[in-house]
């Protein structure tokens, strides 16, 4: 009776198993430490697999204001929720954008909203664009080397 060859169950196992020093020999010992370097690229892999999979059922509502910001809410599908923070917290603009939320300059994640924390509540200063647009900017720096010591002043 021939002996079958191994499966390899996910791509660059073998790179992995030769890392932890497996190299497919029975009762060879596994480096947890490549282990786990391996497990940790593999699950980034598929994060990004997820997010290009699922980017297009993200929720965003309109935007809706008060006296000094604007606000929104993004509902991420349910493929995403699993790349949420435990236990539920404030996340970085490289965080949320990480899961496949595209949104424009200046929002920031200012809540969790404890029952549904795959809801994420946005906030930033109101007419954030007229204010910063780059064309603003650009402006502002030819404004400054005009202006007194105490710099452009935008508006």
């Amino acid at each position: 009776m021939q002996q079958q060859p191994a499966k390899l169950k996910a791509p660059g196992a073998a790179a992995a198993a030769a890392a932890a020093g497996a190299a497919g020999a029975p009762g060879a010992k596994v480096d947890p430490a490549a282990a786990a370097a391996f497990l940790k690229l593999t699950l980034e892999e598929q994060r990004r697999v997820d997010v290009a999979k699922y980017s297009e059922e993200i929720y965003y509502s309109e935007r809706y204001s008060d006296d000094e910001s604007e606000y929104r809410h993004v509902s991420l599908p349910e493929g995403l929720r699993k790349y949420l923070p435990h236990p539920p917290r404030l996340m970085s603009e490289a965080e949320w954008r990480g899961l496949g939320v595209r949104q424009s300059a200046g929002w920031q994640h200012y809540m969790v909203h404890e029952p549904e924390p795959y809801v994420l509540l946005f906030k930033r200063e109101r007419d954030f664009q007229l204010k910063y647009a780059p064309s603003a900017v650009a402006g502002a720096s030819v404004n400054a080397a005009a202006a007194p010591l105490g710099g452009a002043h935008i508006k």
